[in-house]
């Protein structure tokens, strides 16, 4: 699927949903929800004292996305380029590559050689 008809069928199943939407509502139902939502704007909403500080709540918002885990994150758990890493990529890959040869196929059990020994 491409990017274009993703876009189209996102478009058109959003109007659909608010053409619904819109169509099916109920005034009786509707006056029902918003004695909640009043109830609550009143209780549990923002003091107008406060809401100064929404835009710079975003703004920290914002910055957290970008730093906590966006392109401005920087994944500090990665090991330092050393040589001690090297020795132990090559170790590692020699015990890969070394072969244990069954017995019954002419050869006796060999365990896996590290780098260097006989």
């Amino acid at each position: 699927m491409t990017m274009h008809s993703a876009f189209w069928g996102i478009f058109f199943n959003l109007g659909l949903a608010i053409i619904v939407s819109a169509v099916t509502q109920k005034k009786a139902e509707m006056e029902h929800r918003m004695t909640f939502h009043n109830f609550l704007h009143e209780h549990a909403g923002l003091p107008a004292d406060k809401r100064p500080l929404i835009p710079v709540a975003w703004i920290i918002t914002i910055l957290w996305f970008f730093f906590g885990i966006g392109p401005g994150h920087r994944d500090r758990r990665e090991p330092e380029h050393d040589e001690r890493t090297e020795r132990d990529a090559r170790e590692n890959q020699a015990i890969t590559l070394a072969h244990v040869v069954h017995p019954g196929q002419g050869e006796e059990r060999r365990a896996p050689r590290r780098a260097g020994q006989q």
